[in-house]
């Protein structure tokens, strides 16, 4: 099962990728298995969740057989500020932040999480961050569906 991607898609993405030098790999759906093709690959991987603790994410990654789960760093905490001085401090690869309408960053305080300034914002930043020249990254971010199909927490 791939993304919903027609074929033409792919291969246009595929062909983007090499003539950029870009690694393109295919996964199955879901957040699972892109970590595992990280994680096996030997990305460095920092995780964030602003819902979960980290014994949660790893006693689910431990039961879905998640390889390599102890080389990967777990955050559970929705302060992006915190988030973003981990991956400097742990050089991070790859970055996850799951669910991405639970993050905030300070300068947007008082608006609450999942609001489009936060929201918003936080995109923001996690993009400046993986668009850094001297040190490019890559980010994952999660979010959630209602049972309206619709993504959870404010529109943005």
């Amino acid at each position: 099962m791939y993304t919903k991607f027609s074929k033409n898609k792919r291969n246009f993405l595929k062909k983007y990728a090499q003539n950029n030098n870009i690694e393109f790999v295919e996964t199955k759906v879901g957040d699972r298995y892109v970590l595992e093709e990280m994680l096996k690959n030997g990305y460095n991987v920092l995780y964030a969740s602003g819902e979960e603790s980290a014994s949660q994410i790893k006693n689910r990654a431990t039961r879905l057989h998640l390889e390599n789960i102890d080389e990967m760093l777990i955050v559970d905490n929705s302060n992006l500020d915190f988030v973003l001085e981990e991956v400097e401090k742990y050089d991070v690869d790859f970055i996850v932040l799951d669910s991405i309408q639970t993050f905030y960053l300070n300068e947007f305080l008082p608006s609450k999480q999942g609001n489009p300034t936060q929201t918003n914002g936080v995109v923001s930043a996690l993009k400046d961050l993986c668009k850094q020249s001297g040190r490019p990254r890559c980010a994952l971010a999660i979010s959630q569906m209602n049972k309206k199909e619709e993504i959870a927490g404010y529109n943005s």
